[in-house]
């Protein structure tokens, strides 16, 4: 995921990207 976030378009929004990936998984859990 993080080299997909990395070579993402979007250059503004890198770290939204990683925050919600991280709070996907964490509230499945």
């Amino acid at each position: 995921w993080s080299d997909h976030i990395l070579m993402s378009p979007m250059e503004g929004c890198p770290t939204v990207f990683q925050v919600v990936c991280s709070v996907l998984p964490g509230y499945h859990q």
